[in-house]
């Protein structure tokens, strides 16, 4: 099953206020702007690592990158596969400027450029898949497609 887009989106949203001045027919509206979405981005997929997928410290993973220009906490933010399986990024973790995160299905030892879910079983195709990354808030940043990483 295919996950739900957010259903807010980066970009402008034209939410706000409209009033009419009384007797004058004049008409008012604003038109807020969201915050600028986060610069990350799932870079590529190592969903067919050699050895064991879920080998301690070097199993099947996720890269992200920063591709902006100020730090980025992603802290909270999830990867989601066509399937509903999901990754998650554990509290405090920031990616700075051209950095990368890598994003392990496994076991591991998490580092500042390295976290791991501990789970037991593979989640990434070896023959492709769609990824889809949301902040903390359930806002969509990103989709990515990968066809077999052999």
């Amino acid at each position: 099953m295919k996950p739900k887009p957010s259903l807010r989106r980066w970009g402008v949203a034209i939410a706000a206020t409209t009033a009419t001045a009384v007797g004058t027919g004049a008409f008012i509206q604003a038109v807020h702007a969201d915050p600028p979405p986060p610069t990350i981005e799932i870079c590529c997929v190592d969903a067919d690592v050699h050895g064991a997928d879920l080998v301690s410290e070097h199993g099947e993973h996720v890269t992200l990158t920063n591709t902006g220009t100020d730090t980025v906490s992603v802290g909270g933010f999830y990867l989601v596969d066509a399937a509903s399986n999901r990754l998650d990024i554990g509290s405090g973790y920031v990616i700075p400027p051209g950095g990368e995160l890598r994003v392990y299905t496994g076991p591991g030892t998490n580092a500042t450029t390295r976290y791991y879910n501990g789970r037991t079983s593979n989640v990434l195709n070896n023959d492709g898949d769609t990824l889809w990354l949301y902040t903390a808030d359930d806002d969509l940043v990103h989709q990515y497609e990968y066809t077999g990483t052999w």
